[in-house]
């Protein structure tokens, strides 16, 4: 089809031709208008390089109750793995290579959420954002990790193909029951989230605890009573670490925003050291952490 257009002859003037706007046809940029504000971005990001050719990219946009990073708004369809080239696991919390998320409590944080996305997604999503704000101290790494745990999914998302993937969009009540329900979510490095509440548990305020119990944790040659002791006393801790949680958590229960058949924070929390090698570990680092205590 030619994209010239012929105008309707004019009496005493000879046939006028108009040359249409784009030589070469329609740009792409006006062909995919799903993928209209990446292009712009991109080319924002372009036009910001340093001398080495290197641009800043943009930090992820974050849940406002939670400090949390945002899902990526899913696809049409669920992703599938039967194609291993058309999906893969996009981490929420990255750079991977940041030492906010290299050690063992960042380990914990860095698979606690995973979301399975279209490669091609995956990529355009990482091509402009740096990534989310990250926790710097592990009571704020604890409260995100146990509302991940939970099953939280926050009201908005990144649409990586939005008008402008910098702002946050609305999830929805039925993007967010898929997110909860279909596995696109997961909760990955369950060694290193025991690992993580392990150490986080053991160093809560056992103060209003009676002493006579604590030294009897500590003393006691009978095993079978430590080891309840033991369980009692994380049980506890468990109660105590998720205290300042419990405002957000019903918050987030009210608002739909956890499934409301979760278990309960402190079960939650409990659960990631009731293994039978991760308890022994935690009942001994929690008795020897007690017994320096009380010299």
């Amino acid at each position: 089809m030619s994209h010239r257009l012929e105008t309707p002859p004019i009496i005493g003037l000879p046939n006028l031709v108009v040359e249409p706007a784009f030589s070469q046809g329609t740009p792409e940029l006006t062909k995919e208008p799903s993928k209209r504000a990446l292009f712009l971005i991109k080319e924002q990001l372009k036009q910001q390089q340093d001398c080495d050719g290197f641009y800043k990219k943009i930090e992820s946009p974050h849940d406002e109750l939670t400090g949390m990073p945002l899902p990526v708004l899913p696809p049409e369809e669920v992703p599938s793995f039967k194609d291993p080239t058309s999906a893969n696991w996009h981490h929420h919390y990255h750079p991977g290579k940041d030492k906010l998320l290299t050690s063992i409590n960042g380990l914990a944080l860095r698979h606690v959420r995973v979301q399975i996305l279209p490669i091609d997604t995956h990529n355009d999503y990482h091509s402009i954002f740096e990534g989310p704000p990250l926790p710097t101290t592990n009571e704020q790494r604890f409260g995100q990790i146990v509302l991940a745990c939970a099953g939280y999914v926050p009201s908005h998302a990144i649409d990586v193909y939005g008008d402008d993937p910098t702002e946050k969009v609305e999830l929805g009540a039925k993007n967010r029951n898929r997110l909860q329900t279909t596995g696109e979510l997961e909760v990955r490095g369950q060694v290193n989230l025991a690992a993580f509440m392990k150490n986080y548990l053991i160093r809560q305020d056992f103060s209003h605890v009676k002493e006579s119990i604590i030294d009897e944790f500590i003393e006691s040659r009978d095993n079978d009573r430590r080891w309840f002791l033991g369980h009692w006393l994380l049980a506890i801790a468990s109660e105590i670490a998720v205290e300042p949680l419990e405002p957000v958590y019903k918050q987030a229960l009210d608002e739909g925003l956890i499934d409301k058949t979760q278990k309960k924070l402190p079960t939650i929390v409990k659960e990631h050291v009731n293994g039978r090698k991760i308890s022994l570990k935690t009942i001994r680092a929690l008795r020897r952490h007690l017994a320096r205590q009380s010299q």
